[in-house]
């Protein structure tokens, strides 16, 4: 891994040396071209490194066992803890620095105690960053009153500190003096003054729910490090430096990845510059709602000459002018109409790049919509809409929900309504002439109402029809006619109260009520008959059957009276 960060500083020494310039060539299109390739190359060899924080420290090392510490939740238990996008984060490259401080000042503590030093390694650092990013970012850990160590890794020992500017206050020097005193906890300084240990992995954050410092340091207590997470996976503990060793390996690091920043930032000004030196106009070709317009055709013409280009899916486009000048860009496309950019001015002793574009072109289409609902507002389904433009007629039905629309050519059009639903009739007008620009809309709507019902009578005795007979349906009146028959328009749909209206001593016999469907007619047969008698009592020498004869001729007249009417008639 050294000799590849060896390589790398040697090729960029030599990049110094060629500059961009000194490489251009004669065609500034394959300039550009060649430009955006090493822009290719310079964006993929930050892969896995640009925004990754130490992970990509371990991966340029060769420490695979620390990369998957910090990324492979199938190890870690609290792998989704982690963040490596955090500046502030125990996995920020400069947190690992802070890091290494810390691990000096334990071993100046330790070697005051006559204790060897301790020493790092790729695998011990990964342990305790990953430790580190739970505390830190665990709101159910940290609204615990921040109780318990959380191991995803045995065996180790762990000190954890989040209040101190420096955490080996609290570690040290009070525990010290509570070992002396034998009072108080000492867990944390015998941590820091046990012999038999000689790796360490120190993580450093700050941040999370209360903003706190967050500081993990563990004590590894083998060469060999099991996940928690299956009690199965082990990672050797593997190289270990001196914190300034490890410093060392972190600053080359920085050095090579710093590099690779630099060569992509080259590369994109190579490409600005090779873009600069043509002379080109590009943009975008949208609809008016924002959708790119792919294969429309860009011109651009000086009057004496053009040249042509195509929109790419993104409705992008990019093209060259011939010379400087002042240009006129003309966009078409199939369905939209034409549009154009006036006074493009190329040239003036300096190339001019005419970049980012917005041409919005308006379709060559117009909208047409309406609704169609009866007087309450209910939505009528399945009316027939007719829109005849210059292209010819077309229909549409409303849907479910009374609506209908149709995109139509622009110009002249007529749009009605031909054909009403059945038992309905028109309120508003159903024909309208419209004259419509590309782009613009117009609404339509149409209100219907139930068509009014009829009833009619047919009133007889049992002699055949009768004249004269009164009906009245809630409050409108009609007679019965020579034929006997009677009619009456203009009900409104639904149930109504039928009467009849008789002479004396004749009676009615039909329907008091009925139901007039919407546009529909009902028929109502009606017979008239005589009341009958009461019962008259016999009085002196007079038989009751007489008197009850006498008492029947009026009504028998009356009777005759009706009839003679009809055969009169």
């Amino acid at each position: 891994m050294r000799l590849k960060a060896c390589l790398a500083a040697m090729l960029a020494a030599l990049l110094a040396l060629a500059p961009l310039s000194a490489m251009a060539s004669d065609d500034p299109l394959a300039d550009l071209a060649q430009a955006k390739a090493d822009l290719k190359a310079a964006k993929a060899a930050l892969v896995g490194y640009e925004g990754t924080g130490v992970p990509g420290f371990y991966r340029h090392e060769g420490a695979t066992d620390a990369v998957r510490i910090l990324t492979d939740p199938d190890v870690t238990k609290y792998q989704d803890h982690i963040r490596l996008d955090d500046p502030n984060g125990p996995t920020a490259l400069s947190k690992v620095r802070s890091a290494l401080e810390f691990v000096e000042e334990c071993n100046r503590l330790r070697v005051g105690e006559g204790l060897d030093a301790l020493e790092v390694s790729d695998t011990a650092m990964a342990v305790a960053e990953a430790q580190d990013s739970f505390y830190m970012y665990d709101e159910d850990w940290n609204d615990d009153d921040m109780a318990g160590h959380k191991f995803q890794y045995t065996p180790m020992r762990e000190n954890l500190d989040m209040v101190s500017d420096d955490p080996f206050n609290a570690w040290y020097t009070q525990e010290k003096k509570n070992f002396e005193t034998g009072e108080g906890d000492t867990g944390h300084y015998k941590n820091i003054t046990r012999n038999r240990y000689y790796v360490t992995g120190f993580a450093d954050g700050q941040g999370g729910e209360y903003d706190y410092y967050y500081r993990v340091q563990d004590f590894i207590t083998d060469n060999t490090l099991v996940s928690i997470k299956d009690y199965s996976t082990e990672f050797p503990i593997g190289p270990t430096y001196t914190p300034a060793e490890y410093l060392k390996r972190l600053d080359g690091y920085q050095t090579w990845y710093d590099g690779l920043v630099a060569d992509r930032k080259a590369a994109d000004k190579a490409v600005d510059k090779a873009r600069a030196s043509l002379r080109h106009v590009s943009g975008t070709v949208r609809s008016t709602d924002g959708t790119p317009v792919a294969d429309a055709t860009v011109t651009l013409s000086d009057g004496s000459s053009s040249v042509s280009g195509t929109t790419g899916s993104d409705g992008s486009f990019d093209v060259k002018a011939p010379s400087d000048g002042t240009w006129t860009l003309a966009v078409t496309a199939d369905g939209y109409l034409d549009s154009t950019v006036d006074s493009i001015v190329i040239g003036d002793g300096q190339t001019r790049v005419w970049g980012g574009l917005d041409v919005r072109l308006k379709p060559a289409t117009a909208e047409v919509s309406g609704t169609v609902t009866d007087t309450d507002g209910a939505p009528i389904t399945g009316v027939r809409v007719d829109v005849v433009d210059s292209k010819g007629p077309t229909s549409v039905l409303t849907g479910s929900d009374g609506t209908w629309s149709a995109s139509v050519a622009p110009g002249g059009m007529t749009v009605s309504y031909p054909v009403m639903p059945d038992g309905y009739e028109a309120v508003t007008d159903t024909s309208k002439s419209l004259d419509l620009e590309a782009g613009d809309s117009a609404v339509f709507d149409l209100k219907v109402r139930l068509k009014d019902g009829s009833v009619t009578v047919a009133a007889t005795d049992p002699g055949g029809p009768i004249q004269g007979v009164g009906v009245t349906v809630d409050g409108l009146d009609a007679s019965t006619d020579e034929k006997g028959t009677a009619r009456i328009d203009g009900l409104r749909p639904g149930w109504h109260k039928v009467s009849y209206t008789v002479p004396d001593g004749l009676r009615a016999d039909g329907p008091d009520e009925t139901y007039v469907p919407a546009g529909g007619t009902v028929r109502l047969t009606v017979s008239i008959k005589a009341r009958p008698l009461s019962a008259i009592p016999t009085t002196g020498r007079v038989p009751w059957v007489l008197l009850s004869c006498l008492a029947a001729l009026p009504l028998a007249a009356a009777a005759l009276g009706l009839r003679r009417h009809a055969d009169l008639g």
